[in-house]
């Protein structure tokens, strides 16, 4: 999951802070977690982010998709002793 963190999970979060969808007011003094509202919207964001196609070695896929590949890849390489390529992208 690590290798998704950066282009799914820190990318939607700057984007919010960015564009101020999410600002200090977003989160609960007492707590220091995100009010409801906000945690709905960075989860609606994220999944959103993981169903967008990008365009990924000659196709486009969704980041799900990408996700269920990497996932097979990495059973083959457990169960076959093969060589496992990490998800790389630049932004």
């Amino acid at each position: 999951m690590e290798e998704f963190r950066q282009q799914i999970i820190d990318k939607t979060v700057f984007s919010l802070i960015n564009r101020k969808q999410i600002t200090e007011d977003n989160i609960d003094k007492r707590t220091n977690l995100l009010k409801k509202e906000s945690k709905y919207l960075l989860t609606k964001s994220i999944m959103d982010k993981i169903h967008n196609k990008i365009h990924y070695y000659d196709e486009e896929l969704t980041y799900y998709q990408i996700i269920e590949k990497q996932v097979k890849s990495l059973k083959q390489t457990i169960n076959n002793n093969e060589k496992y390529i990490i998800f790389k992208i630049y932004w």
